[in-house]
């Protein structure tokens, strides 16, 4: 009887093995229905807009490092997946305001944005003890410092952040007025 099952014991494993590797190839690829991990390229949909996953993720991570470097300290799973939902309300603003501003026609010039970075910058940068003179924000150094290698690398990221402010500012004016 054991010479029996030491017998069919290689073939049993085979079968079980090719039969789970394709199950496993099945359930991935999502062929079985279920959307599979290698299909799923997105963490939702807002107002008819897929979310990608990489580009979510990627922006979890940039904010969960942020908030590290700012405390200095590493967080914990719930600190973690409070970022997350932070990104995710994010994501969902950014997308409904986005439809809001196309079925309004608002959009802002390069030329606004442009004098906007010039002469308005942002709150963080006025408390920066860099653009400081005498206590006091000092605008002559924040252009400057515009002009500079480091100024031009942050541009662009201004010029989302301005964007974004400038449309926000037009709808919420188009809305009272």
């Amino acid at each position: 009887m054991m010479q029996f099952f030491r017998s069919i014991a290689k073939p049993i494993i085979l079968v079980t093995a090719i039969a789970f590797f394709i199950w496993l190839v099945y359930d991935l690829s999502g062929l079985g229905g279920t959307g599979g991990l290698l299909t799923t390229t997105s963490v939702g949909k807002v107002n008819g807009t897929t979310v990608d996953a990489r580009t979510f993720q990627a922006q979890v991570q940039q904010a969960i490092e942020g908030r590290q470097r700012q405390s200095g300290a590493p967080m914990s799973l719930e600190e973690v997946a409070q970022v997350r939902d932070q990104v995710w309300e994010q994501y969902i603003q950014d997308i409904i305001f986005r439809a809001e501003y196309r079925r309004r026609g608002l959009s802002v010039s390069p030329d606004e944005v442009a004098e906007a970075i010039r002469a308005s910058p942002l709150r963080e940068l006025t408390q920066s003890p860099e653009f400081q003179t005498d206590g006091q924000f000092d605008l002559a150094k924040y252009q400057r410092w515009l002009s500079s290698t480091a100024g031009q690398s942050a541009v662009p990221y201004l010029e989302d952040r301005y964007r974004d402010e400038l449309l926000r500012g037009k709808l919420i004016r188009g809305i009272i007025g």
